[in-house]
């Protein structure tokens, strides 16, 4: 998007289109991975997401792709995952035993981690290697393979049954007033919806930063997202090593916190390497908030209502694109670094007050 506009704006808008689905549509998930086959939800979403990569990499190779059909192919994809989500994160009590829950729910980030850090770092260098239709062929490969791998996953028991007279809007009532009654649980939700919507925009910016701040190439932002990508699988491996609940919840604190102070610095380096360095300490911070995050929700909920409460979680985090649009414009009319200046001191604000507010997150 950045070649075909020479836009910050429309990157992060492109970015965004992948998530406001998440907003609108995060309910329906939930709401779906309680009452029916959360197996076929995953394959059905995934199905579709390799036919909507295929498109693009034949678009692409045609020479047909502009801005719009970017937008739309991102946007149809997006709404795949917004539906499909909650059913992946409250499937994992099916296939893995109580005990092993809370090195489980790490090990689901981590693959997250992997989709959505590291992945685009490796599509930066084999870019760069074998250019951008090969590349996108690969994609439709690698999500061919993992749609052959969710069909084999066989669930140790079904999706919870509401009663016959329950409507679908009294099973989402039921999900809230869960969150309601649970302080905790609603504290981790807003404190996880105000850091992606003002921390994560970071990632929106980073071809912005490697072209125009940096002075580097497609090898230079695949430098950058690698650099993430490590910092990030750090933060995993701490979380599935350390993951009493003492631990996950002084790390979700510190991780919250320190998130805004090394955006602050990454928006001041003006040398690759060292915006590199930081941006391990970027993927650490984030990928730590977010595996703790994940994972105290993930173990303190029952099975039966634990989809409509990651759809609310994720209801939550749909309002990134809100901050990413709101980023990439203070891009465009300023700079790159300013906005992630602003972001991260924004973002420090947000977490100190949500602290202050919710006494129910400085006990966890």
């Amino acid at each position: 998007m950045l070649e075909l506009t020479d836009s910050p704006l429309l990157v992060t808008m492109t970015q965004g289109a992948f998530f406001i689905p998440m907003l609108l549509l995060s309910l329906a998930g939930g709401l779906l991975a309680d009452k029916y086959s959360r197996k076929l939800l995953i394959i059905s979403a995934e199905f579709v997401v390799l036919l909507l990569y295929i498109l693009l990499a034949v678009l692409y190779r045609m020479d047909l792709l502009n801005p719009s059909l970017i937008i739309g192919i991102t946007l149809a994809s997006g709404i795949a995952f917004a539906l499909s989500t909650s059913a992946r994160n409250a499937m994992l009590p099916s296939v893995v035993s109580k005990e092993a829950l809370r090195n489980g729910a790490a090990l689901s980030t981590m693959s997250w981690t992997l989709s959505f850090l590291v992945a685009p770092s490796l599509a930066g260098y084999f870019i760069s290697i074998f250019g951008e239709s090969v590349t996108l062929f690969i994609s439709c490969g690698v999500t061919a393979f993992g749609l052959t791998q969710w069909s084999r996953i066989q669930p140790k028991h079904g999706p919870w049954k509401s009663p016959a007279k329950a409507s679908p809007l009294a099973t989402l009532i039921a999900g809230f007033r869960y969150v309601r009654v649970n302080s905790s649980i609603g504290a981790l939700i807003v404190l996880g919806g105000a850091v992606m919507m003002l921390s994560m925009p970071y990632q929106a910016l980073l071809p912005v930063f490697a072209r125009d701040v940096l002075g580097s190439n497609s090898s230079g932002l695949g430098l950058l997202m690698g650099a993430t990508g490590f910092g990030a699988l750090l933060g995993c491996v701490f979380c599935a090593m350390r993951n009493t609940p003492i631990i996950l919840g002084k790390s979700l604190r510190r991780a919250a916190l320190c998130y805004g102070f090394v955006l602050i610095l990454f928006s001041q380096s003006p040398w690759i390497i060292v915006s590199a360095l930081i941006a391990i300490l970027v993927g650490l911070c984030q990928q730590t908030f977010i595996s703790a995050n994940f994972t105290l929700i993930q173990t303190n909920v029952p099975t039966e209502i634990l989809g409509r409460v990651f759809s609310i979680r994720y209801m939550a985090f749909g309002l990134m694109p809100v901050g990413q649009v709101a980023v990439g414009y203070l891009a465009e009319i300023m700079s790159a670094p300013l906005a992630t200046l602003l972001v991260g001191l924004l973002s420090i604000l947000a977490v100190v007050t949500i602290l202050k507010v919710f006494s129910s997150l400085r006990s966890l």
